[in-house]
């Protein structure tokens, strides 16, 4: 199970954020938005993604891309910020949620590893279906430390290596 590059003029990988962003309508785009401004709105998306510091994708053993992430050193160099994290949408529907959290797992490892720093930190950014965002969060992916903001939403995230590094041994 391979992590490589993302190659963002892949249409694998186009093919792959057009469908997350139609069936999972993570941000602020209207119900029963057109095709035309989901592709907008994935164009802004673009713009943001080509600068940042790394983006991986998880691949299957048969080859097929599973999870794909994006990653920056943060201001202080002292841990990494995930961007964007989302599952290949397109995955055939026989995958299991195991799967999922093994390449959840060996991404960030791979990160880690890469960085020498041991703590991704990210903000949850999501506009819509937030609370079953945090729901999957909890029930699935442990290691994942939510944390409330000054306003009293779980948008706060953290995750240690040594907890995710648990959590894969234990699968």
């Amino acid at each position: 199970m391979p992590i490589k590059q993302i190659d963002l003029n892949d249409s694998d990988f186009n093919n792959c954020l057009m469908s997350f962003f139609y069936l999972s309508n993570p941000y602020d785009l209207k119900k029963g938005s057109s095709l035309s401004s989901i592709e907008a709105s994935k164009r802004v998306l673009f713009d943001d993604i080509g600068h940042f510091d790394f983006g991986r994708c998880h691949y299957e053993n048969d080859g097929t891309p599973s999870l794909y992430s994006f990653f920056s050193i943060g201001e202080r160099g002292e841990s990494i910020y995930l961007n964007y994290i989302f599952p290949n949408t397109n995955f055939p529907p026989n995958r299991n949620i195991k799967k999922y959290k093994i390449a959840f797992c060996k991404s960030f490892l791979y990160i880690y590893e890469k960085t020498g720093l041991s703590l991704v930190k990210a903000d949850i950014r999501r506009k819509n279906r937030v609370s079953s965002f945090i729901k999957l969060i909890d029930r699935f992916l442990p290691p994942v430390d939510l944390f409330k903001d000054e306003n009293g939403e779980m948008s706060i995230v953290r995750i240690e290596k040594e907890k995710v590094l648990d959590f894969y041994e234990k699968m």
